[in-house]
């Protein structure tokens, strides 16, 4: 079985894998004329985390340092010193 056709597999009829294969070139080639500058992985995760515990209503910035400690969290975080 070839890579074409596991793919076509999870696909109930031909179609929907046509419709499917379009909007991921569609979303690679948007993708790759997006001009914004690069985020890191881990600078988004950092963020993700952050706006999770400040919704659940925790002090603690996601590198465990006490937001209340510092007036920038991110400036003073191991992870990302800037």
């Amino acid at each position: 079985m070839s890579q074409s056709d596991l793919v076509l597999y999870e696909f109930r009829y031909e179609a929907e894998h046509e419709q499917y294969a379009q909007w991921v070139h569609g979303k690679i080639r948007d993708s790759l004329k997006d001009e914004r500058p690069h985020v890191a992985h881990d600078h988004v995760i950092f963020e993700a985390k952050k706006r999770i515990s400040a919704k659940k209503g925790y002090n603690t910035h996601p590198s465990g340092c006490s937001l209340s400690q510092t007036v920038s969290p991110i400036a003073h975080c191991p992870l990302h010193p800037h």
